[in-house]
């Protein structure tokens, strides 16, 4: 691309990009879609094939490219909490693995399922030892969790979102006092609520959804981004444009183009023809077999509201099964980028510019791809791709600008302040001295008698 084009595009680009690598959990090695299994959700047995060891390749290789996300320049590394046919049903360990792999880049686990958790509490602690783990790096996203994933809980799809924004506000509430405090609500009671450990900094919040009305307002209301998953390109413009609505007439504020995401299958190879080539049975594996489920399973009585489901069902979302579509439909409603650099940028910035949002979600793999095939997307996109719609330099946000709570370990040494008390133990016959000393004949000072 010449420095003209890119100048163009930037221009027409009225923000600034941020770009997550994500890639799926999902294990390829699962039956066909006219096995006779009713869902690969619900009911598929892992006794399918030798998954122990088989499990353990799959994790080492995943981990192993997306690091690679880092080099490459990706603003954040997106890893999405998944049950069967994925091998990730706690998010939180995985990205833990992740952070020790990386050092700069944002960590996004899209995930806790607040509701498979025993408690918010859980959760909570978990996101402040992750955060404490990654170095200030982490970002969360709480999904609600698809419909399916309630048919393997004790939860009650009927009380699912109830329990969920009851959720979310002890966890905003547990991460930010300092102070024990008493949390008596619908669905939870703590006597004592006492967070440890104190996280770095408050993690960027996101609220992945297909687009249900409820989710849009509370992302609204609690200024979350807004995370539009995989819906055809009418249906996201029709929900990030509610969002902003909601915002601007119920809660005064107009969003920031990157407190909304969009999450797009991304495939680039060399040429229009050879990325086609290349992509197309692995997106048609991804929406014939991850995706294969009743309509019943994936919104059980009670999970979504009736309105919603209108809603949804009128904007096209969920109107025709995913095994449906087809790759020119993928690509038509915005599903799917697929083909040259060049073909992809202007893709690519026509999608951004229908929907107004800050945040691509890049989607590498489709599910299936062999390592090669996802590794070689990846670093065509990354080279000739996201500096286009990024400022001068083509940097990634943790380049430009340090992550907030970030430290080196240097760093932390030389401005670390005082421990407000001072850890003390108590010596028969002595009296109380400080531990971190006391070992040490000529620092054995009494603080006080016994």
């Amino acid at each position: 691309m010449t420095t003209n084009e890119t100048s163009m595009i930037n221009e027409r680009s009225s923000h600034r990009l941020k770009f997550h690598l994500f890639m799926s959990s999902n294990d390829p090695h699962i039956p066909a879609m006219d096995s006779g299994l009713k869902s690969n959700f619900v009911d598929l047995p892992r006794g399918v094939y030798n998954k122990a060891a088989y499990a353990q390749d799959q994790m080492k290789r995943y981990l192993k490219t997306m690091a690679a996300g880092e080099e490459l320049g990706f603003d954040g590394l997106m890893l999405m909490e998944q049950r069967a046919p994925g091998f990730m049903p706690n998010v939180m360990i995985t990205s833990a693995a992740l952070a020790e792999r990386t050092s700069r880049v944002q960590i996004i686990a899209a995930g806790p399922v607040i509701n498979s958790y025993q408690g918010p509490l859980q959760a909570a602690e978990a996101i402040a030892t992750l955060d404490v783990v990654a170095n200030g790096r982490l970002g969360v996203g709480f999904p609600l969790g698809i419909g399916t994933a309630y048919h393997a809980t004790n939860a009650n799809p009927s009380e699912a979102r109830a329990r969920f924004v009851e959720g979310l506000a002890f966890i905003d509430k547990a991460l930010a006092e300092d102070e024990p405090f008493e949390w008596r609500g619908d669905y939870y009671h703590y006597p004592i609520v006492n967070l440890w450990p104190t996280p770095l900094h408050t993690p960027e919040r996101w609220l992945p959804a297909a687009g249900s009305r409820e989710t849009i307002e509370l992302a609204a209301r609690g200024k979350y981004t807004y995370m539009a998953i995989l819906n055809p390109r009418a249906s996201m413009i029709r929900n990030l444009n509610l969002f902003k609505e909601i915002a601007e007439t119920e809660y005064g504020y107009t969003p920031e183009p990157q407190q909304s995401a969009a999450v797009v299958h991304i495939y680039v190879a060399e040429t229009d023809e050879q990325a086609r080539r290349e992509a197309e049975p692995h997106l048609a594996w991804m929406n014939q077999s991850v995706m294969r489920s009743a309509f019943h399973d994936f919104f059980p009585p009670g999970y979504t509201s009736p309105e919603s489901l209108r809603a949804m069902l009128s904007s096209g979302y969920r109107s025709k099964s995913p095994s449906e579509f087809s790759f020119d439909e993928l690509v038509e409603e915005g599903m799917a980028l697929v083909g040259s650099p060049k073909t992809v940028r202007e893709a690519l910035e026509k999608l951004v510019n229908d929907l107004g949002t800050g945040q691509i979600v890049v989607m590498a793999d489709a599910g299936s791809m062999p390592e090669w095939m996802s590794t070689k997307s990846m670093t065509l996109f990354a080279r000739e791709v996201m500096p286009y719609f990024r400022d001068a330099g083509g940097r990634p946000s943790w380049e430009v600008e340090r992550p907030v709570g970030y430290t080196t370990q240097s760093e932390f040494g030389a401005t670390r302040p005082p421990y407000p008390i001072d850890a003390e133990t108590r010596i028969h016959g002595f009296g109380y001295v400080n531990v971190e000393t006391a070992h040490i004949d000529a620092l054995r000072v009494k603080l006080r008698d016994e």
